[in-house]
């Protein structure tokens, strides 16, 4: 008998500690999704189920391989994609060799661009240059350091998103990552920044001089 009553208090404990749980994560999720600064732009690539628990990526998106997302804070968010997996070193050089950027044609790219233009707002585009300073001034997933992991950068276009009076809304910048622990394993990194601080960082920290050096074109 007493066994069946530690049984029964056990399975209620454990019910009660898993809600407990679940209750804490959906309500951290919700107020992370509370604070985002740009919930216009996050909404084209973020979906947080009414309740709270689950965090998706838009079927168009899932189409082309992005498969992981992550709010890393009120102003940053980043998508994540498995370009190849490879098991031998040579496959990494071929990788690398001839990879080709979609960083203005593929539907995340295309869906960012809509998005700045249907509020009124336009777009630069800078060479891939660009993105290793940005990498220096903004969080990104190579801060996470681990240990069987190459950072790449200078891969691909940085788009900056600008309104009318020409200040820094947005950006989007792709990092790759190869990690190596079995195999090679190719990791391409979408990061959306925006709010207050991460705009005033790629206005104050990055001189005129670097812009112009690394600009393209502008898309309005």
């Amino acid at each position: 008998m007493k066994k069946h009553i530690f049984l029964f208090l056990y399975l209620i404990f454990s019910l009660n500690s898993c809600s407990s749980i679940e209750n804490f994560i959906a309500q951290s999720n919700i107020n992370a999704y509370k604070s985002i600064e740009d919930k216009y732009l996050v909404d084209k690539f973020y979906i947080l189920s009414p309740d709270g628990l689950n965090k998706d990526i838009p079927q168009y998106l899932k189409k082309e391989g992005w498969n992981y997302i992550r709010l890393y804070d009120s102003g940053m968010l980043c998508l994540r994609k498995i370009d190849t997996y490879k098991p031998a070193k040579e496959f990494l050089d071929m990788y690398l060799r001839d990879y080709i950027s979609t960083s203005l044609t593929d539907r995340l790219a295309k869906s960012y661009i809509n998005t700045v233009q249907s509020r009124g707002n336009y777009i630069k585009v800078y060479k891939y240059g660009l993105t290793e300073y940005m990498a220096k001034i903004l969080p990104n997933p190579f801060d996470l350091g681990y240990k069987f992991e190459i950072p790449l950068v200078n891969m691909d276009n940085v788009l900056i998103e600008y309104d009318k009076n020409g200040n820094v809304k947005s950006a989007l910048v792709r990092y790759h990552i190869i990690e190596t622990s079995a195999g090679y394993l190719m990791q391409q990194y979408a990061c959306l920044y925006f709010g207050k601080k991460y705009t005033q960082d790629i206005e104050n920290r990055l001189s005129n001089s670097v812009f112009k050096e690394f600009f393209l074109k502008t898309i309005k």
